[in-house]
């Protein structure tokens, strides 16, 4: 049986991104891979249980991010979070990493790297914004 650690950033509630990755979780149901969600929306986590192995995490998933005069540099946070998710992923197994959207890729990239897994990432639209 496969794992997969869906990684899912967004507003708080649920639309594009988040029906798309609804669709999927709900098709993966009839198949021997195992769901897990971490996500920081709660209105998302709540309406993915019946789609997941276990109860989605709700967390904050930062960014690092630099675009022209804008920028985020909240690394003590992007740490914590990084070492959240790299111990989630070492206790439950995770075999693949899947990153909903562009934002959540910067910390999957790292995580799946440090534990030497794939990566997949579904951006759903060009973005303009440059994450380091």
């Amino acid at each position: 049986m496969s794992k997969i650690l869906f990684l899912h950033s967004g507003d708080n509630w649920i639309r594009g991104s988040e029906l798309a990755l609804s669709r999927l979780l709900n098709g993966l149901r009839s198949t021997d891979i195992s769901c897990f969600l971490y996500c920081d929306q709660r209105i998302f986590a709540e309406h993915s249980k019946e789609f997941c192995e276990n109860d989605p995490v709700c967390a904050v998933l930062p960014e690092i991010m630099l675009h022209e005069s804008k920028y985020n540099l909240n690394i003590v946070s992007w740490l914590k979070a990084y070492s959240r998710i790299k111990a989630f992923v070492r206790n439950n197994q995770i075999d693949l990493i899947y990153c909903n959207g562009a934002r959540t890729a910067q910390l999957g990239y790292y995580v799946a790297r440090s534990c030497g897994l794939p990566q997949i990432v579904h951006v759903h639209s060009a973005h303009t914004r440059r994450y380091t």
